[in-house]
């Protein structure tokens, strides 16, 4: 037999428990409610947020077509608020609801007519009301291959190349390239300048074909600064020039 004060301690025990076993079954819910809030809502997904789009040659192209596949990874209809690009020259096109387990494609252009050799980066931002990523940032690559590609943007001449003269490394995808003149030139005068062409390589990974430009000091000029004027045979390239200083 128990008596009064053990069946009230054992009933205290099982009230106990009972509200143990409740605030952890409150507490369980309350952590997977939390838990599913946290996971519902659209979701952005991009499958690259780089595309890069190769090479081209100078002035062979007018504009550069990039497309970026976006995801809607969540469970609601994902929301693209705005598709901005960085610059005037890039222009975007896209969908703006993306349904959940679908997707879309942001299609973009870049207008690189006038771009000299060298690399294209176009940044373009992304505004959504997605729960995991709201702004993203895409990037557009490209590289443009020079028509002749020179190795020095200056060129001097004194006493030290009096003898060997000035070597210019030239490149091109030409294969019969040539360079036809030479002139230095002022504003008020020009001068002939002597020059032999010898091809060095016949073509690296990208095709360009290698040659070294050997440019005599003038003799009939000194103490004088300009830009030597170079000729070729190229029809896309039919002359460059290149800043000069005679000592």
């Amino acid at each position: 037999m128990f008596g009064p004060f053990r069946i009230a301690s054992i009933s205290a025990c099982i009230a106990l428990a009972a509200s143990l076993s409740g605030s952890f079954a409150a507490d369980t819910l309350s952590a997977q409610s939390q838990k599913k809030a946290a996971s519902a809502g659209p979701k952005i997904e991009f499958e690259n947020k780089t595309v890069n789009c190769g090479e081209f040659l100078e002035g062979k192209v007018e504009k550069i077509d990039a497309v970026f596949v976006v995801k809607n990874t969540g469970d609601q209809p994902l929301k693209l608020q705005s598709v901005k690009p960085g610059c005037g020259c890039t222009v975007v096109k896209f969908d703006s609801t993306i349904q959940p387990g679908k997707s879309i494609n942001i299609e973009s252009s870049v207008n690189v007519t006038g771009y000299h050799a060298g690399n294209v980066n176009k940044g373009i931002t992304v505004t959504s009301d997605a729960v995991n990523e709201p702004v993203s940032r895409l990037t557009i690559t490209a590289t443009i291959l020079p028509i002749i590609e020179v190795s020095e943007r200056f060129v001097r001449f004194d006493s030290t190349t009096a003898k060997t003269g000035c070597k210019v490394s030239l490149s091109t995808k030409k294969t019969d390239f040539k360079v036809t003149d030479v002139v230095f030139k002022t504003a008020e005068e020009s001068f002939p300048v002597k020059f032999t062409l010898t091809q060095i390589k016949t073509s690296d990974d990208k095709g360009m074909k290698k040659y070294e430009l050997t440019l005599q000091n003038p003799t009939a000029i000194s103490d004088k600064t300009g830009d030597l004027l170079i000729k070729t045979n190229h029809a896309e390239k039919a002359e460059f020039t290149i800043r000069s200083r005679i000592h």
